[in-house]
């Protein structure tokens, strides 16, 4: 089974986990351990997907599966990038580095999630604010949590080295190349949220040829004698397919409208609620065998429970006790017209006595599909861009320039996703209705004016 491929590069794999995408999960008796700790068990009780399941009800999968199958793509991700320069499999100088890269690579997937908050992203804008991120969570629970420390330290990988990777921060430029398979542009981690979260919902939106997709890349030496990844000439279409799939994921999935209502609630309500939970999570110290260990979606769904019997409207939303109805959505592109009517909308209603995040609520969603334009207020700075950009080599090893000058279809995605949706609340949802509905056969009216 190992022969001939990355795992002989791995210490005795001899674990192995059934899973519905890759068949075979397989471990070593570290990562065993680690994923035996309390901290790690607790990601068997974060959802993927917060409240998706209540849109497409077999979504109940967990951020612990999600992460090991992370371990599993970036693992085979890099067995291709092998595969495809076979020197790196059999060079005696570079045999040490490579087993180096993968012991490396294999933590920081394993661990790349491990501070994610209870529902996942749902919870983070509320609770971290802008001060921090999931990640550095995962970065303090990697060097603080002592039997994570132990199991890294005994295995000789320094612990604040899979924290610098998981941040992004100081990653040394030996290890630039996992950083890139974690969480780069084309990366283990949306390989398999793509393809985990699509199956899990039932759903085509998020699937791609994932094979194909995994032989796209070539891997070879700098001029610096650093790792550097290439996308063949001839396997274009197959990188691109994993762009276009997240762009239906995020339309058809994430941003569904139903999934959304329940996002913007979920965020009213711990705002309201979890004010002393957000001071212990900006706490510069965590407590990570009390607090943290118990912090997941139980302790946030029980005390959802408990307020709903007391007679709050969010809780009772949250628990589908209570509705909320759609009352105008756009398109995944939305015009400047549309947000521009968004917002007469939110003044009609205003004037009218409803109020905002009581009677009505709005949502304006944006999203970047990828990250490699100058136009990306999510890609960070220059630098930061050209380092998630890949360049495209042809068979002959010629370098051919970026990918962005190589794929219209990454041309075509410059603009991110914009969404606006605006909510009633059922028992007001036939009178906002209404002030809507005057609200457009008044602009129709002053547009044939003009005409």
């Amino acid at each position: 089974m190992h022969e001939g491929s990355v795992y002989r590069y791995i210490e005795k794999p001899e674990h192995r986990i059934r899973d519905p995408i890759y068949g075979y999960i397989w471990i070593n008796e570290n990562e065993r351990k680690i994923i035996d700790t309390a901290i790690y068990q607790r990601l068997r009780r974060i959802k993927q997907l917060a409240f998706t399941n209540y849109v497409y009800p077999a979504a109940e999968h967990s951020r612990f599966v999600h992460s090991l199958g992370v371990l599993q793509a970036a693992t085979e991700i890099f067995q291709m990038l092998c595969h495809n320069n076979p020197i790196l499999l059999t060079g005696e100088d570079e045999e040490k580095e490579i087993r180096e890269i993968v012991k490396v690579l294999r933590y920081a997937a394993l661990l790349h999630d491990i501070g994610h908050l209870p529902f996942s992203h749902a919870s983070e804008k509320v609770l971290l604010k802008e001060e921090k991120k999931h990640e550095d969570i995962g970065s303090y629970i990697i060097r603080n949590y002592h039997e994570i420390r132990e199991v890294l330290e005994r295995d000789k990988v320094e612990p604040e080295l899979i924290s610098s990777i998981i941040t992004g921060e100081h990653v040394p430029p030996k290890f630039e190349l996992v950083k890139k398979i974690i969480s780069g542009e084309f990366d283990a981690d949306r390989t398999d949220y793509l393809l985990r979260d699509s199956y899990m919902c039932g759903v085509e939106y998020g699937r791609f040829d994932y094979e194909r997709f995994i032989h796209s890349f070539e891997l070879q030496k700098g001029n610096e004698g650093q790792w550097v990844i290439y996308i063949k000439d001839g396997n274009i279409h197959a990188v691109e397919a994993l762009v276009l799939a997240r762009y239906h994921y995020y339309t058809q999935v994430v941003f569904h409208r139903t999934r959304r209502s329940f996002d913007k609630i979920f965020e009213l309500y711990l705002e309201e609620k979890f004010k002393e939970e957000r001071n212990k999570l900006l706490d510069e110290n965590i407590d990570l065998d009390d607090f943290w260990l118990n912090f997941d979606d139980y302790f946030v769904m029980d005390k959802i429970k408990k307020d709903a019997l007391a007679g709050d409207n969010f809780a009772r939303i949250l628990l589908r006790i209570e509705h909320l109805k759609p009352v105008y959505s756009t398109k995944s592109h939305a015009s400047e017209g549309e947000v521009v009517f968004a917002k007469r909308i939110k003044n009609a209603l205003f004037k009218e006595g409803f109020k905002e995040n009581e009677d009505f609520f709005s949502i304006l969603l944006q999203q970047e599909i990828h990250k490699l334009t100058t136009s990306s207020d999510e890609g960070g700075s220059y630098e930061q861009r050209q380092k998630n950009m890949y360049d495209v080599i042809s068979r002959q090893g010629e370098k051919l320039g970026n990918f962005l000058e190589h794929s219209s279809l990454l041309k075509k995605f410059q603009d991110p996703i914009k969404i606006i949706y605006i909510y009633a609340l059922s028992s007001k949802a036939e009178e906002i209705f209404k002030v809507i509905n005057e609200l457009k056969q008044s602009e129709n009216e002053v547009s044939s004016v003009n005409i």
